[in-house]
């Protein structure tokens, strides 16, 4: 059986410095997000192989990851409600050179 392209780009996804500029996109346009919205927009474009635990991890270490490197801080977090993620800085190198 011969793999279509399509297939291929499927089963890989999308690479972290990807994910990297839709979280900054997404929060330049709207300001802030929480993180379902975040899994919203990446999860379905995580490669096939994964399973949901795996991609919602994905997801939690590439925010992580942004927060420590100061691009992005967590607000607003009250009992029981979700906090908002926002936008520090945009920095031109992206912090995603390893996996996440």
């Amino acid at each position: 059986m011969t793999e279509t392209v399509v297939d291929y780009l499927n089963r890989r996804g999308i690479d972290s410095a990807y994910c990297e500029k839709m979280v900054t996109d997404l929060l330049m346009t709207q300001g802030r997000a929480t993180r379902s919205e975040f899994e919203e927009l990446l999860l379905g474009k995580l490669s096939e192989t994964l399973d949901p635990a795996q991609k919602k991890k994905f997801v939690d270490n590439l925010l992580q990851k942004m927060r420590r490197a100061n691009l992005i801080s967590t607000s607003g977090e009250k009992r029981g409600r979700e906090p908002f993620w926002e936008l520090i800085s945009v920095s031109p190198k992206s912090i995603t050179e390893g996996d996440v």
